[in-house]
């Protein structure tokens, strides 16, 4: 079978087209469950802008246009493939495919699998949920979750993994026995809109103290300017901390501080085996340093901490998590 995901994001949007069969080839991510076992093995990608500047409509005719030209560099045709995967940036509700709230306002309350359909012409399976989600589980079939699975003897069907990108926002998706906990309207892992710092910053959502406001590269770069009263993006912030300069030094402490807090929570609510962490701030090492320790160290259940990974697949997991949560729809419920 031929599937296309869609990772739909604020600033790009990747198409995907991979081939769902029965058996492995040299590049293929296993898709494991109780039925059976089947293989991905990502055939071609394509990206464009999202240009959400331009408004709903326009963006969904470009999603619509990226889709056919991929399927014509493949010379494919539309009914060749078995369904469609999209990751959105939000919470979505499973019963309607609808975004309930996210920072990318245009997607909110509006039917996107039913508008997609539209734009194509075609009445293929469209199966949307959050792009975060996506992220964890394409890191668990074929990223971080086979290294793990190796490593410890455990396999990925048994698997308890929280995935988080570290990026304009915070994301997060959690697994559960392979499986996407989803919740009742969607919002099973906005861990992202868990008060971190009690009275703390304010976040778009309407509260204060979130984690996004603390952890996100749009945090992180606001807590540089607080101390210093400049402006610097975030990858500069991290050089000029190697570099021993005292605010950025200062500045990556507290943010640090933050994630091992953040990473503590999460680890007393769901005992995960792992965590995976996306997004651009997930590239510094110095996120990184001395976590696992804090973990052990300070989680209620005594030497239980979970592993800190950063992801394996690169900025393309969310297209493939994207196929994986279509083919489960369309292929082994």
């Amino acid at each position: 079978m031929l599937m296309i995901g869609l990772d739909i994001g604020g600033t790009k949007i990747e198409a995907q087209l991979a081939l769902i069969e029965s058996t492995s080839g040299n590049q293929s991510i296993p898709i494991a469950t109780t039925q059976q076992k089947l293989y991905l093995t990502v055939l071609a990608k394509m990206r464009r802008p999202t240009q959400r500047q331009q408004g709903y409509s326009a963006v969904m005719a470009n999603i619509s246009l990226l889709i056919k030209d991929l399927l014509e560099q493949q010379q494919l045709q539309l009914q060749e493939l078995a369904g469609i995967g999209v990751g959105l940036p939000g919470t979505i509700d499973p019963a309607s495919s609808t975004m309930l709230n996210g920072n990318s306002q245009i997607f909110i309350h509006q039917p996107f699998a039913r508008d997609l359909q539209q734009h194509l012409g075609t009445d293929l399976p469209v199966h949307c949920t959050n792009d975060a989600n996506l992220f964890t589980l394409a890191e668990v079939y074929g990223g971080v979750g086979p290294k793990y699975a190796q490593q410890f003897n455990r396999p990925i069907s048994c698997h308890t993994a929280v995935g988080l990108i570290l990026g304009t926002g915070v994301g997060g998706g959690v697994i559960l026995s392979g499986e996407v906990l989803l919740g009742r309207f969607g919002g099973g892992a906005e861990v992202g809109h868990t008060t971190l710092v009690n009275n703390g910053e304010p976040c778009y959502c309407g509260r204060q103290g979130c984690a996004e406001c603390y952890l996100s590269g749009t945090g992180l770069e606001r807590n540089y300017q607080n101390i210093t009263g400049q402006s610097l993006k975030g990858a500069e912030i991290f050089q000029q901390a190697d570099s021993k300069v005292k605010a950025a030094v200062d500045t990556v402490t507290t943010y640090r501080q933050h994630l091992q807090q953040f990473l503590l929570n999460l680890t007393n609510t769901f005992d995960p085996d792992y965590f995976v962490l996306g997004g651009g701030i997930s590239l510094q090492p110095a996120i990184y340093q001395g976590v696992e320790a804090f973990l052990k160290e300070q989680s209620f259940v005594p030497n239980s901490a979970p592993k800190v990974y950063q992801h394996q697949l690169g900025d393309s997991a969310g297209g493939s998590g994207a196929v994986i949560f279509c083919a489960e729809k369309e292929c082994l419920t």
